[in-house]
């Protein structure tokens, strides 16, 4: 009895060291994935927040106009830089180049109303 107590006793410490090295090896894995999805959401969402940083910044800025902590000058001036910078970002063409009056058509005039014919009678 005492010789199996003893096969029991190694047979244990060697399933224990093995359960361990697994854990740890998993344990590790698990601890590389999680870095490596941390580490690839911050690259998309810095991604994306470069794109849409002039909207935002505009949006603040506008806030702030709205409640009277800058000058309609500045908020100008700031929609101004940051609509250029948005334009840029999106890669939209510019404001088209209005026309001169004399190349525009003449506006239509809207048609009279037909005379009222007269009573009856």
């Amino acid at each position: 009895m005492l010789a199996v107590w003893a096969i029991d006793q190694n047979q244990v410490r060697t399933i224990s060291s093995s359960l361990l090295w697994a854990i740890v090896v998993l344990t590790v894995v698990l601890l590389a994935v999680a870095a490596l999805l941390v580490v690839l959401g911050r690259w998309i969402k810095g991604s994306r927040s470069d794109s849409s940083s002039s909207g935002s910044e505009l949006a603040t800025f506008r806030s702030l106009y709205e409640r009277g902590e800058c000058s309609r000058e500045e908020y100008e001036q700031i929609r101004a830089r940051l609509s250029q910078k948005l334009k840029k970002e999106l890669q939209l063409p510019g404001k088209p180049k209005a026309e001169s009056p004399a190349e525009q058509p003449p506006a239509e005039s809207p048609p009279e109303p037909p005379a009222p014919e007269p009573p009856a009678g």
